[in-house]
């Protein structure tokens, strides 16, 4: 079940929350319709699998991420993103991440593995509209060659309509 609603961390930190080789690997295994303000993530989590995100691996609708950092590592052999892994598939979604930082590094395992400092990437959206504001990746990212990867954003495809401010 995704995770929808608001999660303010009132500026918290979540510490030694580790997943290891999992099809997908995050906080949330999934969000949408969602808000996820003023939190930390710990250099002491680390997320490991196959599509992986810090906050989530997957979005199904319209997020916004305000003040979150991310200092655990995250290494993904698909999909990889400092907080999130992948925007798939979406209709009239509006992602908004304002004020947001990741300072943990972002390791692709494999040559095809879509990576980026904040979404790994996105793909086969409809009216995607996304704004990334104030936020900033300076974190390692590790990637193979012949892979696909950016400091904000790692891969962005078949997005009719898509709306995408920096």
């Amino acid at each position: 079940i995704p995770f929808s609603g608001t999660l303010n961390g009132n500026g918290h930190t979540i510490k030694n929350y580790k997943i290891y080789s999992e099809p997908r690997a995050g906080i949330f295994c999934e969000i949408g319709s969602a808000t996820i303000q003023d939190l930390v993530i710990d250099n002491s989590c680390h997320f490991d699998g196959e599509n992986v995100g810090a906050v989530s691996p997957s979005v199904l609708s319209s997020i916004n991420l305000t003040n979150v950092v991310n200092r655990a590592a995250v290494s993904g052999s698909s999909s990889v993103g400092g907080f999130i892994s992948a925007v798939f598939g979406t209709t009239s979604a509006r992602i908004t991440v304002n004020k947001c930082r990741n300072e943990g590094s972002v390791t692709s395992q494999k040559n095809t593995t879509r990576s980026g400092g904040i979404i790994g990437h996105m793909y086969n959206n409809k009216n995607l509209n996304v704004e990334i504001r104030e936020t900033s990746h300076s974190g390692v990212i590790d990637a193979p060659l012949g892979g696909t990867s950016g400091g904000l954003i790692g891969f962005v495809y078949n997005n009719p309509n898509m709306n995408l401010v920096i």
